[in-house]
């Protein structure tokens, strides 16, 4: 079992052009029978719902998540190890 945090907090992130912003938000995977981190993704926003388990957003027949957040925030990952499918944010 895999557990899925929204965690707040503030982070400076470099992006590819070496500029710097703040992200207010991660997701963060838990190991269900010992707490273990398996994963750390960090968003634009701070999150404030998931869906998990509806959709197969890449079509590689596993389940993939959506979750929306502050400022327009919407991100589609793969729950398995966190690789982001869609991140689009108005910040």
């Amino acid at each position: 079992m895999i557990i899925v945090l929204l965690l707040f907090y503030f982070y400076l992130h470099t992006n590819i052009l070496g500029e710097t912003y703040p992200c207010l938000g991660a997701l963060i995977a838990l190991r269900g029978n010992d707490s273990s981190v398996l994963w750390t993704t960090h968003t634009h926003a701070w999150m404030f719902e998931l869906n998990c388990g509806n959709i197969d957003i890449n079509k590689d027949g596993q389940m993939d998540c959506v979750g929306t957040g502050r400022f327009a925030t919407i991100v589609a990952f793969d729950p398995r190890n966190g690789l982001h499918l869609i991140l689009c944010s108005m910040s």
